[in-house]
């Protein structure tokens, strides 16, 4: 073994290590099913960027095809609900102070699992 291995392993070792020292960003649900129809659902988003060195945070949402909404500054580690407007598409990012993405998640749907209730008959 030449002495330059040893030094590359060592490096690819601290590469490694470093990559575990990120943010995490979670959504609950990150599935919605598409049963029809109706208001959104209420998404709670859950994230820790300590691991990435950070106090503060920006949180983003961007809906498909337009330009991201600030959601606000948070402590590194927290969570926050939506209103009843999750819908698929709807992408959460956790942002550095100075603008770095740390992480993104995106709400995405799947065909319904049980059919919506047909409406009972009226009684006249």
């Amino acid at each position: 073994m030449t002495p330059r291995r040893p030094i590359a392993i060592a490096l690819s070792g601290a590469f490694l290590l470093a990559g575990c020292h990120r943010a995490h960003l979670s959504l609950e649900p990150a599935v919605l099913e598409d049963c029809g129809p109706g208001p959104g659902k209420v998404i709670r988003a859950e994230w820790d960027a300590r691991g990435a060195g950070m106090d503060r945070v920006m949180l983003e949402v961007l809906r498909p095809g337009a330009e991201p909404t600030p959601w606000g500054e948070a402590p590194a580690a927290g969570s926050k609900s939506t209103g009843p407007w999750g819908s698929d598409g709807l992408t959460f990012v956790v942002r550095a102070p100075d603008g770095r993405e740390l992480d993104r998640r995106t709400v995405t749907t799947i065909p319904c699992r049980t059919p919506p209730k047909a409406p009972k008959p009226q009684r006249r």
